[in-house]
Formats: structure tokens, C-alpha cells, sequence
């Protein structure tokens, strides 16, 4: 009785060790998007390799196992360099279970990503014990501005984000309808109004300072 009792104890340690999850908020592949050749990397063959980014909502410290020629590390984001073809590949994190990213699924592909192109995938960490917030994130999208020249902050309603010269920002924010305010050193406000829907892709903002 007591082998029972430790075995039905140990179960339960192990499923509340792993009760959260990795998702996939939205992925999207942008043609225009130069990066995997801007400062491009090569495979064995020298082939030039294709670049996931995986941008990271309350998620760190994860690791990433598969076929990775290099990787860089930023504050919400990280860079995969894979070799031409690769068709999956792993993450792993301490308090979640395992994901594991099929890019052929994600992008509508049959024979892996291409080497020279860019592609995108927004992960969160989602607990399954909290049931409100994961019916809430159903209702989110990423919002992702992208300016001409390097911006000082963003200001999306009550929300202001700093950006100290970047000039892509993406957040994760609830549906709906925001205005927004994007400024940069020298140049004059830029102010607009942006709808979030719930979709795999997320919003892309265009900013032209003039």
C-alpha cells in the first residue's frame, strides 16, 4: 500500500513540475527581411543558412536542440541559424514541457526552410493552472512596429516602451483598437491608430519619419 501511495505522490510532483507549456502565438515568414543575409552563416557544404527568430513573451533561458549552425542571444529574442532544409527543431525550458517547432506546418512548406530567408516565431509561456489568463491570451496578438529610422519610444495608448534607438519593437497586447505614437531624435512625431485581431500572424506597423 504505501509502494501506491509513494508512486501516486511521485506522479503528481511530476505533473505539477511540468504544467506549463510553450505556444505558438504567430509565425510569419517576411520576404523583404534581409537578416539571414546581412551577416549570413554557412552549413558544411556552404550553403548559406536560413534564419528562425524566435521572439520570447515570458520566457528565458531556453535552450534550443536540432540542427543549429549559431545562435545569438537578445533581450526578448533568439537567432537560429539552420542549415537549408532543416524541418524541425526543439525547445526546452526548466518549468515547461518540451516544444517542438514542425516548419514545414508553421510555413507551408514540404522540404524545410530555405537557406538566405528569415523566418519568425513568437513563443509564450502559458500555465495551464491559470485558466483566466490563458482564455485571455486567446484574445492577443503581437503588434510589431517597424520604422525607417532608429526610434527613441513607442507610445501605445497608456503603454510606452522605450526603444534607445531600435527600430523594430513587437509586443504582445489584449484585441482591439489602440492609437499609437512613435517618435525618434530629430524627427516629428509620427501618430496613427492600429486594430489588433486575433490571428497566427501579428500586426505589422509601418513607420516613415520625413
Amino acid at each position: 500500500m504505501r509502494k501506491v501511495v509513494v508512486c501516486f505522490l511521485g506522479v503528481l510532483l511530476w505533473q505539477s513540475m511540468y504544467c506549463q507549456e510553450i505556444t505558438i502565438s504567430a509565425c510569419y515568414s517576411d520576404p523583404k527581411d534581409s537578416s539571414a543575409i546581412y551577416s549570413p552563416r554557412f552549413d558544411l557544404n556552404e550553403e548559406v543558412c536560413a534564419l528562425v527568430v524566435l521572439h520570447l513573451h515570458n520566457l528565458d533561458n531556453i535552450q534550443v536542440k536540432g540542427a543549429i549552425v549559431d545562435s545569438i542571444a537578445k533581450e526578448t529574442e533568439l537567432f537560429l541559424y539552420v542549415p537549408a532544409r532543416t524541418k524541425r527543431t526543439t525547445v526546452f525550458h526548466k518549468d515547461y514541457i518540451p516544444l517542438t517547432l514542425n516548419l514545414n506546418e508553421l510555413f507551408g512548406v514540404t522540404n524545410g526552410v530555405v537557406g538566405g530567408k528569415t523566418y519568425n516565431i513568437y513563443l509564450s509561456g502559458l500555465n495551464r493552472q491559470s485558466a483566466a489568463p490563458k482564455e485571455r491570451s486567446k484574445e492577443s496578438n503581437y503588434v510589431c512596429f517597424e520604422a525607417n529610422v532608429p526610434m527613441t519610444k513607442i507610445v501605445l495608448d497608456e503603454q510606452e516602451w522605450p526603444l534607445n534607438g531600435k527600430t523594430k519593437i513587437s509586443r504582445l497586447v489584449s484585441c482591439g483598437e489602440y492609437h499609437y505614437t512613435a517618435s525618434a531624435s530629430g524627427y516629428p512625431d509620427v501618430i496613427g491608430t492600429v486594430v489588433v485581431k486575433k490571428s497566427i500572424e501579428p500586426v505589422i506597423v509601418d513607420i516613415y519619419f520625413k
